[in-house]
């Protein structure tokens, strides 16, 4: 490595806040969820960029309106059948009063 080189881990650590690596990641064409999800940690937006959790690309979105939305409950259900059927293994512990909302 020469005196100019960065590492990987390196540069990430320089990354100021979770906003600004959220936002290199949309850059790079990676759909996260908002960075004031719970969800966006440090540590998940590293793990999405090292590939080790998977979000969809931009590309692989495609956004349609629901008039109706379904209950967050009925979406997790089916999102897990789903998952059932590709024989992901994902479990569920259920969410946290505030998350409920």
């Amino acid at each position: 490595m020469d005196e100019h080189s960065l590492h990987l881990n390196d540069a990430e650590n320089m990354v100021p806040t979770i906003e600004l690596y959220h936002q290199s990641l949309q850059k790079n064409n990676y759909f996260v969820p908002s960075f004031k999800s719970g969800i966006c940690t440090r540590d998940f937006l590293h793990r999405v960029r090292a590939q080790k959790f998977w979000v969809p690309k931009f590309e692989q979105v495609a956004l349609r309106p629901c008039p109706i939305a379904p209950k967050k409950e009925v979406l997790v259900q089916a999102i897990l059948d789903r998952f059932k059927e590709i024989n992901w293994s994902v479990e569920f512990t259920g969410w946290t009063e505030a998350e409920a909302c």
